[in-house]
């Protein structure tokens, strides 16, 4: 109130050179220019703003924020601590965006402004590569156009070859067993291309591998594991 705010400049005016009716007009005039300062929703949504390109703006998901990439047509991840890097640089100037606790905070409500935790899961099952997205549709494999509506995080970095793998149907075959190569090599087919499309969890099967040392499955693993982002990656000890 005004008494405490008269009794604290009478304390001030006693070790500075400024009058207690000097205090009263600075700090006035601060609190004017803090009622003219955007507030952290403010500045949230101007950052918001700031990262929308063609309506589309950033999601929030599991713990980070996520963006997407015109370019190759994924959504991809950024951390909140980045977010409150690039608040620092571009609103390092307001008032109420001045040291870390502030690019915290605002951070923090960006993302509860653009949660949405079941956005991937309702993304169409399919795979990207620079060329388009592939999907299943009608029992047919079809190109689509990148979109942010196919909701993708990862993406291959090579487009289908028309013509056969050659070399790689080679490695299959030289592994599995003569009298069931053409069902082997189909069945692994068809657990590739579902893994590739996120279809597998359908089917609730997996894939088991037996063989002798030196009859190609860590080869192949190696390549069918190349197909994959690290981050959908994983090994589970037998122990």
């Amino acid at each position: 109130g005004k008494l405490v705010d008269k009794e604290h400049a009478n304390k001030l005016s006693k070790i500075t050179i400024l009058s207690t009716t000097e205090i009263l007009k600075e700090l006035s005039k601060a609190r004017g220019r803090a009622k003219n300062e955007p507030t952290h929703y403010d500045i949230a949504k101007m950052w918001l703003d700031s990262q929308t390109i063609n309506g589309i703006q950033p999601v929030a998901v599991e713990g980070k924020l996520w963006c997407y990439d015109f370019g190759d047509g994924i959504w991809r991840p950024l951390e909140l601590k980045k977010v409150g890097s690039m608040l620092g640089k571009m609103y390092g100037d307001c008032m109420r965006c001045s040291k870390g606790s502030d690019y915290k905070q605002i951070a923090e409500v960006i993302y509860y402004i653009k949660e949405q935790q079941t956005f991937f899961n309702d993304a169409p099952r399919g795979v990207c590569t620079p060329d388009g997205f592939w999907m299943v549709k009608a029992k047919n494999v079809v190109m689509m156009e990148h979109s942010p509506r196919n909701r993708q995080r990862f993406a291959l970095t090579v487009n289908p070859s028309k013509g056969k793998p050659r070399k790689f149907l080679k490695i299959l075959h030289d592994s599995f067993p003569k009298r069931s190569i053409k069902s082997q090599i189909r069945m692994f087919q068809q657990a590739l291309g579902a893994a590739l499309f996120g279809t597998q969890n359908n089917y609730q099967k997996a894939v088991f591998m037996q063989g002798v040392g030196g009859s190609g499955k860590s080869s192949v693993l190696r390549v069918v594991s190349s197909m994959f982002d690290k981050a959908a990656r994983c090994s589970v000890s037998p122990l």
